[in-house]
């Protein structure tokens, strides 16, 4: 497929653990040659033995939607923000101009 080269989008992701129980989220994708930002997201973790609460806040410039969430996951299904597994990959919308 054949990409028309007419964005350069770049996602800044950090995650940082106040403690070993408490976490802030935040993540900001942005098209650098249109000079606009596309979606960002904030969001912070309490991470307890069997559960992580997860409370976020999405702005998606894109299609004009603001979200607040809370999630509630099981220990056993989170993956960390530091696993290894994820390094390197592309986010889903990332990878839908490359498929």
């Amino acid at each position: 497929r054949a990409i028309a080269r007419d964005s350069d989008i770049y996602t800044f992701l950090a995650d940082w653990f106040l403690s070993e129980r408490w976490g802030l989220h935040a993540s900001q994708q942005t098209d650098f040659r249109n000079r606009e930002g596309l979606k960002t997201q904030l969001g912070i973790r309490r991470i307890w033995h069997d559960f992580i609460l997860e409370i976020f806040f999405e702005n998606d410039q894109q299609s004009n939607e603001t979200k607040f969430g809370l999630s509630l996951i099981p220990s056993a299904l989170w993956e960390p923000p530091t696993s290894a597994e994820k390094l390197g990959r592309l986010d889903f919308e990332a990878q839908r101009w490359y498929r």
